[in-house]
């Protein structure tokens, strides 16, 4: 059913996910522009941008993996809570 689905496949690793996502992208839009100058070409400002999101979601690597291990949880039977995730993935 749709209330089991959105219960065991998104509740769980929903707060990780935000979090990843908005440090990945947020800290790629903070980042490149001190990274790449104003005066570089569009190649450069492209690839310089990419270049900082890339590195800001490898930084935001453990919140992935807390959302899975909170997933894989909840599809076992588990009730996990945010910080659970965590320290299972920290352990």
């Amino acid at each position: 059913s749709l209330a089991r689905f959105w219960r065991t496949k998104v509740v769980p690793g929903l707060a990780w996910s935000v979090l990843r996502d908005s440090g990945s992208v947020g800290g790629g839009i903070v980042v490149a522009p001190l990274v790449v100058p104003r005066d570089a070409s569009p190649p450069v400002k492209f690839l310089g941008g990419l270049g900082c999101g890339a590195c800001c979601g490898l930084a935001t690597q453990l919140f992935h993996n807390a959302a899975l291990t909170a997933g894989r949880m909840a599809e076992a039977g588990t009730r996990p809570g945010t910080l659970e995730a965590m320290r299972l993935c920290l352990a």
